[in-house]
Formats: structure tokens, sequence, C-alpha cells
């Protein structure tokens, strides 16, 4: 609540900001609330052509039903050069669902080498597990969770990675269960 307000506030400072209106989408996404991410990722856009505006916006269709939109959306996404750190993550997120693999692992590593952003981090391991293997992406994953162990969305990777092995399922959803207490509302968890 207290973020959704200093967002807001930021939003009536500074109307033509497109970071508030992404920052309001990642808010809005958070809490499940996907029309209203799409409406603050299609303001952002409006105001700046991004990757990172792009590929929220691709999302919040999807989610909210509209999946031909969606993939139109994410077809201009891959068109667009990286420009961030985000936009970067954007791309990498893209070319994994596209199913490719190895493409997402350039841009998601590009991403890790522009943001110091524990999230960089954690997208890789997504990848890592389809590239490398489940040992080798939960060996790096343990070891992402013990330097950051309270980041939700280093627990959702790991507990995604865990989950598909059924020996570690109880890791999957310690994790899961870990989330929903710091937010109860992340549908993700």
């Amino acid at each position: 609540d207290y973020a959704m307000l200093e967002i807001q506030h930021s939003i009536d400072e500074i109307p033509f900001d497109p970071a508030n209106y992404m920052l309001l989408s990642g808010i809005h996404y958070g809490m499940g609330e996907w029309a209203k991410s799409l409406q603050a990722a299609t303001r952002a856009l409006e105001l700046r052509e991004s990757a990172s505006a792009r590929s929220w916006k691709a999302m919040g269709l999807k989610l909210t039903g509209q999946a031909k939109n969606a993939k139109a959306e994410t077809d201009k996404l891959l068109t667009l050069s990286p420009v961030t750190a985000d936009d970067y993550n954007a791309l990498g997120w893209a070319y994994l669902e596209r199913g490719q693999q190895k493409k997402a692992w350039e841009h998601f590593d590009e991403f890790r080498r522009r943001s110091s952003s524990v999230n960089a981090q954690s997208a890789m391991l997504f990848i890592e597990k389809q590239l490398f293997g489940y040992d080798q992406a939960r060996k790096d994953c343990d070891a992402l969770l013990q330097l950051n162990p309270h980041n939700m969305f280093t627990m959702l990777i790991s507990g995604l990675i865990y989950q598909d092995n059924a020996c570690e399922c109880d890791k999957a959803i310690k994790n899961f269960d870990a989330i929903l207490r710091i937010n109860p509302k992340n549908i993700q968890a």
C-alpha cells in the first residue's frame, strides 16, 4: 500500500516519466491485478518506446486473455535493440517464451553484466536448468539463496527449479510458502 501511494505521488509530480508507470505496472502485476498492470505498461509505452515496457504490455495482454495481441507485442519486442539492462532482461524472457534458450541466455547474461540486481542472476538460473541441467541449476540456486535468502524472485525461480524434481518438491513448497508469508497476494507462488 505504501509503495502504491509513493508511486502515485511520483506520477502526480512527474506525469510524463515512463519509469513511474513501469513501477506501477510491476506493483499491480505482483498483486495479480493484470488489467491495471497492462494499463500502466501501456501508458509507459506511450511515453517512451522500450523493450521493457513492451514486454510488460505483452505480459499484461497475455494475462488478460488477449493471446493474439500479446504475440503481436512480443513480435514487436523482438525487433527492438536493447539499450538498458532492463531491455536485455525483457528480451531474454521474450526469447525464452519463444523457445530460443541460447538467445535468452545471451540476453540474461548481458542483463547480469549491466545490472547489480540479484534478479539478473535469478533469471539466468531459470534457463540454466534447460541449457546445463538440473544439478548445475540447483547448485547455483542454493548458492544464490544463501547470499539473498529473502529475495522473492530468487525464491520463486528456485521453487520452479525444485518443483521439476519429485525428490525436492519439499524445497519448492518451502520457497513458495516463504514468498506467501512475505506477500500473501503473490499469485505466482
